[in-house]
């Protein structure tokens, strides 16, 4: 799924809600306190989510792997899908996050 503005301007109508400093430009928010839809700041603007079914990256931040930390921070809250749809590139981004979150890879951003 290609980064929506439209769907962005849905997110921050519906408030977000801190959660956790990445560093000092990265934060993750709840969408709206509701559990598994997060939303990736960077300097106060969302460049990324996992929403509904929905995750995406803004472009200018895909090569570092900051859809990990959103991923992990997001599952932990949802119940298991019983079907899914995927690009190539979200099923890699989905291994990478469980590699990581099971003691398999390493990442910048993890342990957050």
């Amino acid at each position: 799924m290609a980064f929506d503005a439209e769907i962005v301007n849905i997110i921050i109508s519906q408030g977000l809600v801190f959660k956790k400093q990445l560093d000092q430009h990265y934060a993750i928010y709840r969408i709206n306190n509701m559990p598994g839809d997060i939303a990736l700041n960077y300097n106060n603007n969302v460049v990324g989510y996992y929403y509904t079914d929905l995750l995406a990256i803004d472009e200018a931040h895909l090569d570092k792997k900051i859809s990990t930390p959103l991923i992990i921070e997001a599952v932990e809250d949802r119940a298991l899908p019983t079907e899914r749809k995927l690009s190539c590139a979200g099923m890699a981004a989905l291994e990478r996050a469980w590699r990581v979150a099971n003691g398999k890879a390493t990442c910048r951003w993890h342990p957050l």
